[in-house]
C-alpha cells in the first residue's frame, strides 16, 4: 500500500469534500470550515461532554486517553474563534466537558495524571483555552468544577515527562493556569521547563526535538509543537517574561526564511517525518506568526504569509479522502491510511489540525485578514536553499517543492521510520511510500531510496539511520560552487554505503 497523493480529478469523479465550495479566502469561510467539522462531533460526544469517541482503533494508551484527545484537540480551533469574538452554540459541550472530565467523581472523569502519560499532551490545548478565551469557556464554571480543572491540569508539575517537545506541553498548562489566577499555576516549574526547553535551540531558528544528540528536525521543530508554541507563548507570556519572548519572536523571523520552501504554490506542504496525519497543522506556524505579531523580512509580507496558511487549508479542504461520510477526520492521510500512522494516532489525533484555526483568534482588522492575499513568493521560486541545521537542500520550481535530505532519524523505535526520515527526497507532489511488508520490493515501495537484499531478494533494506551526514561543495569548470548531501550508513555491519545528493 503506497501512501501517495491521488489526483484530485480521479477522486472527485466518486466523491466531493463537503469543504470544496468553501473559498477559505475569508475569516469568515475560515469559521465555517472549523464549524463544520466541529458539528458532526456532537453525535459521537459523551453526555457529560468530557470524552468523544470517534473509532475503535487502538494506540499504545488507555481509551480513556483517547477519548479525552478527541475532546481536546478540537479546542485548539474553538478556543482560538471564541477568542477573536466568535459565538458558537456547541461551545456549550466542551464546557460541560471541562466540568465533567475533571470530577474525580463522576463517570467521565479522564483519570489521574501518571509519569509520561499521553493526558499530559491533551493538557495544552486545555491550558491555551483557558488562556485566551477563560470568558467563554472558564468563567461559566462552577467552584467546584474550576477547582477540580485547577488540580487535574496543575496534577502534572510533579510528574516525570519525556525529554523532548512535551514539555512545551506542561508550560501550557501552567499558562492557562497563570491566566485564570490559580493556586496550582506552578512558576518556577514552568521556568525549569522553558529553560531546558531553550538548551533544544541549535541556531538558524531551528529546535532539535530532544537533547543534544537528537537529530530529528521535522514538523515537530515547527507547526507541531516547537515553534507554534514559542509563538503563542511569546504573545501570551510578554507581560512576564519579556527577554525570552522576544527571542523567540527572533527565532521565528530566521526559521521562517527556511520554512516557507516547505510548501510550493498551490498550498502543498512536503510530507516528512512523522504524524503526517495532523495533515494541515503542517501550515499553523503561519498563522501562529499573525497570532503574536511577528513581521517577516521581505518578501514575507503579511499578504505573503496569509497565502501560505489559506492556501495549505484550501488544499486541505478539497481532500475527500480525509474525512469520513459523517464529516469526521480519519487516520491517514489524503484517504485513510493506518500503515503509515504511528501508535500513539487515535481516531481522535488528526485534531490537532485544528491548530491552523488561530487565526481567528485576531480581529478582522489585524493585517493577516486586511491584506490582499498574495501569492507564493515570486523571489522564492526557483531557487535552492541550503538548511544546514535540518540536512536538508530544497528546491522550488513553482508547483513542486521538494527537499533531499540526509542525517536525520527518529530518536526512538517508530514506525516506517525509514521511510519517514531516511529517503534521499520528499516531495510536496508526491507523498512519500511506505512499505506494506519486506518480501518483495513491490511491498518495500522504495520510492527515493537505495534497496540492497544480500539474499536474492528475499528481504531488503534501506537507509534508516546515518553514521554521519554533511554539507560540501566542489566547483564546475565555469568557477560556479555547487553544494551537495554526502551521508554515510551501514545496511548490515559488515557494509558501509557512502551517498551523495546533489
Amino acid at each position: 500500500m503506497l501512501q501517495q497523493r491521488p489526483d484530485i480529478t480521479t477522486l472527485a469523479c466518486f466523491t466531493t469534500s463537503r469543504h470544496a465550495s468553501n473559498p477559505l479566502t475569508t475569516k469568515a469561510d475560515l469559521a465555517r470550515f472549523l464549524t463544520d467539522l466541529l458539528d458532526p462531533l456532537e453525535s459521537h460526544t459523551s453526555p457529560g461532554g468530557a470524552r468523544i469517541h470517534l473509532g475503535y482503533t487502538g494506540t499504545h494508551y488507555d481509551d480513556v486517553a483517547a477519548q479525552l484527545e478527541g475532546f481536546a484537540r478540537p479546542l485548539w480551533g474553538l478556543a482560538s474563534f471564541l477568542a477573536g469574538g466568535g459565538t458558537y452554540a456547541g461551545s456549550e459541550r466542551w464546557v460541560r466537558g471541562l466540568a465533567s472530565g475533571a470530577d474525580p467523581r463522576g463517570e467521565e472523569f479522564w483519570g489521574a495524571m501518571r509519569d509520561k502519560d499521553q493526558r499530559m499532551v491533551e493538557c495544552s490545548p486545555i491550558g491555551f483555552a483557558l488562556a485566551v478565551a477563560k470568558e467563554a469557556l472558564w468563567d461559566p464554571l462552577s467552584g467546584d468544577a474550576r477547582g477540580d480543572l485547577e488540580r487535574w491540569l496543575g496534577g502534572m508539575n510533579d510528574k516525570a515527562m519525556p525529554d523532548t517537545n512535551w514539555l512545551w506541553f506542561r508550560v501550557f498548562a501552567n499558562l492557562g493556569l497563570s491566566k485564570v489566577g490559580s493556586s496550582y499555576f506552578d512558576e518556577r516549574r514552568m521556568k525549569a521547563d522553558l529553560d531546558h526547553l531553550d538548551t533544544f535551540y541549535i541556531g538558524d531558528g531551528w529546535s532539535r526535538d530532544g537533547p543534544e544528540g537528537v537529530v530529528q528536525l521535522d514538523y515537530y521543530s515547527s507547526s507541531f509543537a516547537i515553534q507554534f508554541s514559542q509563538l503563542v507563548y511569546s504573545k501570551l507570556a510578554r507581560d512576564i517574561d519579556p527577554e525570552r519572548c522576544e527571542e523567540y519572536r527572533n527565532r521565528a523571523r530566521q526559521f521562517a526564511l527556511d520554512f516557507v520552501h516547505y510548501f510550493d504554490d498551490e498550498g502543498r506542504a512536503i510530507p516528512f517525518g512523522r504524524s503526517m496525519t495532523y495533515r494541515f497543522a503542517m501550515s499553523s506556524f503561519w498563522g501562529a506568526l499573525a497570532f503574536a505579531d511577528v513581521e517577516l523580512p521581505a518578501p514575507l509580507t503579511w499578504g505573503a504569509i496569509k497565502g501560505l496558511q489559506l492556501r495549505n487549508l484550501r488544499y486541505w479542504a478539497r481532500q475527500a479522502g480525509a474525512y469520513h461520510a459523517d464529516g469526521t477526520l480519519n487516520i491517514g492521510f489524503t484517504y485513510p491510511n493506518h500503515n503509515m500512522t504511528e501508535n500513539y494516532n487515535s481516531p481522535g489525533s488528526p485534531y490537532w489540525c485544528c491548530k491552523s484555526f488561530i487565526p481567528l483568534a485576531l480581529p478582522s482588522s489585524h493585517p493577516f485578514w486586511s491584506a490582499p492575499e498574495e501569492p507564493y513568493p515570486r523571489a522564492l521560486s526557483n531557487t535552492i536553499r541550503i538548511m544546514e541545521k535540518p540536512l536538508h537542500i530544497a528546491t522550488n520550481v513553482g508547483n513542486h517543492a521538494y527537499i533531499l535530505s540526509s542525517g536525520q532519524q527518529c530518536a526512538y523505535p517508530v514506525k516506517q521510520s525509514a521511510a519517514k526520515y531516511g529517503k534521499f527526497a520528499y516531495s510536496s507532489a508526491f507523498g512519500y511510500s511506505v512499505p506494506s511488508g519486506n518480501l518483495t520490493l513491490e511491498e518495500l515501495a522504495p520510492d527515493n531510496a537505495l534497496a540492497l537484499s544480500d539474499d536474492d531478494g528475499e528481504t531488503w533494506k534501506c537507509r534508516r539511520a546515518t553514521l554521519d551526514a554533511r554539507f560540501e561543495s566542489g566547483t564546475d569548470a565555469s568557477g560556479k560552487t555547487h553544494p551537495w548531501l554526502r551521508s554515510t550508513w551501514r545496511p548490515w555491519p559488515d557494509v558501509q554505503v557512502e551517498t551523495w545528493l546533489v
